[in-house]
């Protein structure tokens, strides 16, 4: 299906907005857990192991630099991404509508900024969009894995890193396919 990735984007953050009590805006409206679901997630928040906070302590190795904005514009004047949309997630409760491990791995997925996950060698852009975007330093040039959604977001992590890191990346893959039927232009900036 040539929008299947836009149609299950917009599924999970209309499902997400009923968790959050309506973040989003024209979110459906949703039925509250049943019973048997607030006993099922009580279980799995009292049988996992929660209280081991390495993986946020893991997420948060190699911070270098978190932009002072986030909303990131599109071209049209929408609003292209804004992770400010999902700060609901960092309010410390539990939601009975979300799964304690899917919960907490959102709660993961807040990390905002750049990151340098090997030295001087391999850097993540995280949080400008659905996914986060690497760039790992080779020999004659960049190499950049998972280049984000849309050209705005790619756009703001390519200017971003290069504004932290002081160097310049231009135009690293001018056209592409994300998934069948869906390409992808990033301007130059």
């Amino acid at each position: 299906m040539k929008n299947s990735g836009t149609i299950a984007v917009a599924i999970s953050l209309a499902l997400l907005g009923g968790a959050s009590g309506g973040a989003f805006a024209g979110a459906a409206k949703s039925n509250p857990p049943s019973k048997y679901t607030i006993d099922v997630q009580k279980h799995q928040r009292e049988s996992l192991p929660f209280s081991d906070k390495r993986d946020f302590e893991e997420a948060k190795r190699g911070f270098i630099a978190e932009p002072d904005y986030k909303k990131i514009m599109a071209e049209a004047g929408n609003v292209a991404w804004d992770m400010g949309s999902y700060e609901w997630l960092l309010q410390g409760k539990d939601f009975d509508s979300i799964h304690p491990s899917l919960q907490r791995q959102a709660i993961l997925n807040m990390a905002y900024g750049l990151y340098e996950v090997l030295p001087d060698k391999i850097y993540q852009v995280r949080g400008f969009d659905l996914t986060n975007i690497t760039f790992i330093k080779g020999d004659t040039g960049w190499i950049v894995f998972d280049p984000l959604s849309a050209k705005e977001t790619a756009a703001a992590a390519l200017k971003f890193i290069n504004e932290q890191l002081k160097t310049v990346l231009v135009n690293f893959t001018p056209d592409f396919e994300i998934m069948p039927g869906t390409k992808l232009k990033f301007p130059d900036v």
